[in-house]
């Protein structure tokens, strides 16, 4: 049985292991904000995301 929504991670060779980890980091903390958005909504009674669409959300100045 396989889940729909899966991440796929492949390091890149040409990169240091600091930044590897900074973008990891970044893409995770992504994901948990988009999730803990979806879980406000829905608790609010919108329906799936109504309020707000995914071009909202930037990854570009989330690497420390």
């Amino acid at each position: 049985m396989s889940s729909p929504d899966h991440i796929v991670y492949t390091p890149r060779p040409d990169t240091s292991p600091e930044l590897e980890a900074a973008v990891l980091a970044a893409a995770y903390r992504y994901i948990l904000r988009c999730h803990e958005e979806k879980k406000a909504v829905e608790a609010d009674g919108a329906e799936d995301g109504a309020e707000g669409g995914d071009d909202e959300h930037d990854l570009e100045g989330s690497i420390d």
